[in-house]
């Protein structure tokens, strides 16, 4: 069960130097929040049937749930990225989306 709901207006991107050269970009989601003492939040979990967790897995404090599905991410660059990708254009092709 989600601890909130997100009902996100805004999403940041930001970039992490890995090892090997790879780059991790995370995303965060901020908007309005929805805490599981509030009667939005009880209709909400029982609107997604997130009443309980379905298998044993990780604790999450401050857990939080979108509260619209995501139809679609388009990462456009503000800069040229390499000659294949100038400003402006989709990077979508390579990049990888995971939860």
């Amino acid at each position: 069960m989600s601890d909130w709901y997100t009902d996100a207006d805004s999403i940041e991107m930001s970039f992490h130097e890995m090892c090997e050269g790879m780059e991790i970009k995370r995303i965060e989601f901020f908007g309005k929040l929805y805490g599981s003492g509030s009667q939005y939040h009880k209709f909400l979990t029982w609107l997604n049937a997130d009443t309980a967790y379905n298998k044993q897995g990780w604790t999450f404090t401050g857990y939080s749930a979108l509260m619209h599905t995501i139809k679609s991410i388009d990462v456009i660059a503000l800069d040229d990225y390499n000659a294949q990708h100038p400003k402006g254009t989709s990077l979508n092709d390579i990049t990888i989306y995971t939860l």
